[in-house]
Formats: structure tokens, C-alpha cells, sequence
């Protein structure tokens, strides 16, 4: 892994690796971003978009438990997805509310992210994983990404 965030070329696949540093882990976040189908896309523009990819799986997780409204991503995320987090969100606190258990805590725990796996499967999409914890809790997200536009907005946002 190239940690400094260049790319290594194997087998005319080319892969952005690098680290991001966010304040809620105490380690780096690490990032494999391959770019295998992806023409005009830059190292640059993939660690750009890690770190975009990494605070939306954070605030899109917080929205689902909870902890935020769905206001702050109204311009990274397309409003079919918004509607499809802010029901997920709507159905887990009917859950919480009628199923009290130790899971509750999970709630007031921040999102920690710890590593982000991605691929360009075209030059205007980016389908990324990502591994995360809540507490001793470990999840995955997984996340797609579209230029729309001039600009990248998440249009699949599923966290499990």
C-alpha cells in the first residue's frame, strides 16, 4: 500500500491508496480506491472523494440512529436516497421505541470509520465500502457515488 496517497499500477489497473486523519479516530482512516475503468480520474479526485465518502458514511449513519436530520446532506445526496434514509431512520426509532434492550447505547456512541474500499466502475461512478465501528459494534456501509452534473452525489447510501 502506498500510504502517501500516490497509486500503484498492477496489470493496467491503477489503485489510489493513502490514509485520511478525521477527529473521531484515534488512527488514520485508510483508503483503497481502484481506478479500472475510470478515464480522466486523478489520485486527487480520489482522495477527495474518500474523504467526501468517509464524512457522508458518518452523517448518513447518524441520521439512520437518530442523531441528525437529513438537512446537512441535502446537497451530497440525491433526494430519492435522502427519502430512503430519513424512512430507515423513521423505522429504527419505532424499533428502539418498542424494543428497549443494551443495543440502545449504540445510539449515543459516535460513528468511527476505519477503512474505505472503493472502485470507479465508470469515469462517473464510484460504488465504496466502508468498515466502521459504534462502540464494539463493527459495521459495514457501502455507498454510490454519481457525477451528476458538475458535481458527485450519493444515490445509494445502505448501512448495515
Amino acid at each position: 500500500m502506498n500510504s502517501d496517497g500516490g497509486h500503484e499500477i498492477t496489470r493496467g489497473v491503477v489503485s489510489d491508496d493513502g490514509i485520511i486523519h478525521i477527529e473521531l479516530s484515534k488512527e488514520p482512516v485508510s483508503y483503497h480506491i481502484v481506478r479500472c475503468l475510470a478515464d480522466g480520474i486523478t489520485s486527487e479526485q480520489s482522495r477527495s472523494l474518500a474523504i467526501s465518502s468517509c464524512w457522508l458514511v458518518c452523517m448518513c449513519t447518524d441520521v439512520i440512529r437518530g442523531r441528525q436530520t437529513t438537512a446537512m446532506l441535502q446537497r451530497r445526496v440525491t433526494g430519492e436516497c435522502l427519502q430512503r434514509l430519513e424512512t430507515l431512520a423513521q423505522l429504527m426509532q419505532d424499533h428502539v421505541r418498542s424494543h428497549r434492550g443494551p443495543e440502545d447505547r449504540l445510539r449515543f456512541l459516535p460513528v468511527v470509520p476505519h477503512k474505505l474500499i472503493g472502485m470507479f466502475v465508470s469515469a462517473t461512478t464510484l460504488e465504496l465500502s466502508a468498515y466502521l465501528t459504534i462502540g464494539r459494534t463493527q459495521r459495514w456501509a457501502n455507498l454510490v457515488l454519481r457525477r451528476i452534473g458538475g458535481r458527485w452525489m450519493c444515490t445509494v447510501a445502505d448501512i448495515g
